[in-house]
């Protein structure tokens, strides 16, 4: 993994690299310790935010709230690759969550989750700019 230095302003953004994945994540967040199991993963927190990275060949497919009331995701494969994307809000604590699954060639999810407080827009925002492999950062929608 690499992480580029957090800029002192706390609005800013850095990019952080887990094994093929590029993210901008809020210079709030920082690193937690942890081996990866099966291949390139990652988590941050800070500011009421948790950002899960995990480039292994069994990343989460995002099938675990599937009915729930708040559950949403879209699907599209335009780029090669199909991406997924989940939102939904936990019922008990209100927390929000919206994750992006690429795969199947190359499976990767990436899941972003903020406590009630936190904008959505905010936890949107932190996939809204994500880079796979060497290329630059792409727009998902």
């Amino acid at each position: 993994m690499t992480d580029d230095q957090a800029p002192a302003d706390p609005s800013a953004v850095r990019r952080v690299t887990v094994g093929d994945v590029g993210l901008q994540l809020p210079a709030a967040l920082q690193h937690q310790p942890g081996s990866p199991v099966d291949g390139p993963a990652a988590v941050f927190t800070g500011g009421g935010l948790t950002v899960v990275v995990d480039a292994g060949p069994f990343a989460d497919r995002l099938d675990s709230r599937v009915g729930e009331p708040s559950f949403a995701e879209h699907t599209d494969a335009s780029r090669g690759l199909t991406e997924r994307r989940v939102t939904y809000r936990d019922p008990r604590t209100h927390a929000y969550t919206a994750a992006v699954h690429l795969g199947p060639a190359r499976p990767v999810t990436v899941t972003v989750t903020a406590d009630d407080g936190v904008p959505e827009d905010v936890v949107t925002g932190v996939l809204d700019v994500l880079a796979l492999g060497p290329a630059t950062p792409r727009r998902t929608p």
